[in-house]
């Protein structure tokens, strides 16, 4: 009996490649496919929605952080490297920003000091912060939290975040003509996790509160750029002191 190897018989009577060779092409070219097993309940796409990531704790190490961006990150045990006015003081997950006392009408802020050399926070570049805020103190104040600078100096105002205006919230911007805002909600007295970050390709801002997007904003000015990383800023219209606290941040942007 004779015996007939199939993987080197022909794929048809028109297609002389081999049997084997045509299952070795399939394999590759799914192998390739960025998309392959991305569908609904499929291995990759129920992976990428996970909400934690299923990796054995502690498995993650430093090695796989990206080497082509910037990244910072603090809770606040020291103030060294921001420039401050106003009361500002640091305490691990504990720093706080606010006006002056004694009837003075004068804003609180925390900026980033750039030095010679600093690189600048670039629109073009995938700019990302997060950071936890606690708010007490809600009416009769205005606060910004940006990236960028969008208060300290107006003639090179450049920057994206979050402004407060007593108990509202509002996603914000600039690009040097002048800000811009969209409401996103009334805020309470409590912790507020503010996440934002510009897709450079896209053009796109997305604003996230607690975890949630709360709004996209589309066709930005992708050339901005600003010497200052960020911005914490409290300001009143009337005699008492107002301000907020801050627990955490976290930066990121192409290099």
């Amino acid at each position: 009996m004779a015996i007939i190897c199939w993987g080197n018989l022909a794929k048809s009577a028109d297609d002389t490649t081999r049997v084997e060779q045509s299952i070795q092409h399939y394999v590759e070219t799914h192998d390739e496919n960025p998309n392959a097993h991305m569908g609904e309940d499929y291995a990759l796409g129920v992976h990428r929605l996970q909400t934690v990531m299923d990796h054995v704790s502690g498995s993650v190490q430093f090695v796989h952080l990206a080497m082509d961006s910037q990244i910072g990150m603090s809770v606040f045990e020291s103030l060294d490297g921001w420039t401050t006015v106003g009361w500002c003081y640091a305490g691990v997950f504990g720093a706080s920003v606010s006006t002056n006392l004694a009837g003075v009408i004068n804003p609180g802020y925390m900026i980033t000091g750039s030095r010679a050399g600093s690189p600048f926070i670039r629109f073009d570049a995938n700019p990302f912060f997060q950071t936890t805020v606690r708010l007490g103190q809600l009416f009769d104040c205005t606060y910004y939290v940006t990236a960028g600078d969008m208060k300290i100096d107006p003639d090179n105002n450049r920057g994206f975040g979050f402004k407060i205006v007593d108990d509202q919230l509002y996603a914000v911007w600039c690009d040097g003509v002048g800000e811009e805002t969209e409401l996103i909600q009334t805020v309470t007295a409590g912790d507020y996790c503010l996440r934002a970050y510009i897709d450079s390709t896209e053009e796109k801002i997305y604003f996230y509160v607690n975890g949630v997007l709360v709004h996209t904003e589309s066709s930005i000015d992708t050339t901005g750029r600003s010497m200052q990383y960020f911005l914490y800023y409290a300001e009143t219209d009337d005699e008492f002191n107002k301000g907020f606290s801050i627990k955490d941040w976290l930066f990121q942007q192409d290099r």
